[in-house]
């Protein structure tokens, strides 16, 4: 049985006293190659506890051995830390000593068969940035797709995705869209269509601004269910908002932009964009069939 110091005592004891038999490793990290948790050995004079009565053996493990072992259980399913990756190295090292030295027999039980418990007592979780730093980069597989870290590095915020009923009255208020293409437009919020021409033409808001992208189509994935359509759209529209959108466009004359696309997913990747820009942007739930159910209908555009 291999445990911690910190495990040691109270499992040890009872161990002890229902199987008297059971040989109890203690296992500790090296002076100086701190684990989260354990103790080195010289530290052991400070517990209280009456360790010394149960432990036959003590073993050192270091560090990199201790998160080279909970790696290789973490990938077989037993999601564990370092000191438990410090348990399991600390008993494969006192078994392969005994077969060295050919006395595997005395861990033995009335059948033959050796069996070896080590606790698993920790998560990895927090200390995911010392896997690297004990292990470096041939420990772990190449990332395939590094390329994304990349892209999509802009927040999202749900006070910018409005609901249909909530952008209808909004522009409703600006006087600028509605039916007829004899309101006068005043300035106010700006409606930016990124849908394809040939929808945006076949039926759109009137005085909206149609911005295509080739990576926003009718039909196509959700953006955010699809990491292609995310790297195709995100790497188009960032491209076009560029660094200073002051100077571009789309920015002039002040004023929010309301993004709308097919289902309101491209438009909410798009609003992030402009946000990261300085561009008050907003997207509509559902996108345009959303607008279009809430707004009153008339021939041609809406």
């Amino acid at each position: 049985m291999s445990l911690p110091s910190g495990c040691i005592t109270d499992t040890g004891l009872y161990l002890k006293e229902h199987k008297p038999a059971v040989k109890i490793i203690d296992v500790c990290n090296r002076t100086g190659d701190p684990i989260p948790g354990p103790r080195p050995a010289p530290m052991f004079e400070s517990i209280d506890f009456p360790w010394e009565t149960v432990v036959d053996e003590v073993q050192e493990v270091d560090s990199p051995q201790s998160y080279r072992m909970s790696i290789l259980l973490s990938r077989e399913g037993l999601i564990c830390g370092p000191s438990s990756g410090m348990a399991l190295q600390a008993l494969l090292n006192v078994l392969q000593k005994a077969k060295v030295e050919g006395r595997l027999a005395e861990f033995a039980g009335a059948d033959g068969q050796v069996r070896a418990v080590f606790t698993c007592c920790d998560l990895p979780y927090q200390y995911m940035d010392n896997y690297a730093r004990k292990l470096g980069p041939l420990a772990f597989e190449p990332i395939g797709n590094v390329h994304l870290l990349s892209i999509d590095t802009h927040p999202y915020d749900a006070a910018w995705e409005l609901e249909a009923t909530a952008a209808v009255e909004w522009l409703h208020k600006t006087a600028k869209f509605a039916l007829s293409e004899k309101v006068v437009a005043v300035p106010g919020v700006k409606v930016v269509d990124i849908r394809a021409p040939a929808d945006f033409a076949k039926e759109a808001l009137f005085g909206a601004q149609n911005v295509p992208f080739d990576s926003v189509k009718d039909g196509i994935a959700s953006p955010f269910d699809d990491v292609a359509v995310l790297e195709d759209q995100w790497t188009e529209m960032e491209e076009l908002v560029g660094p200073e959108p002051a100077g571009h466009e789309l920015a002039e004359g002040g004023g929010p932009i309301l993004a709308v696309c097919y289902d309101g997913e491209s438009s909410r990747v798009f609003t992030s964009i402009l946000r990261a820009h300085g561009v008050e942007g907003y997207s509509i739930k559902g996108g345009f069939p959303s607008l279009k159910a809430v707004w009153r209908h008339g021939p041609g555009r809406i």
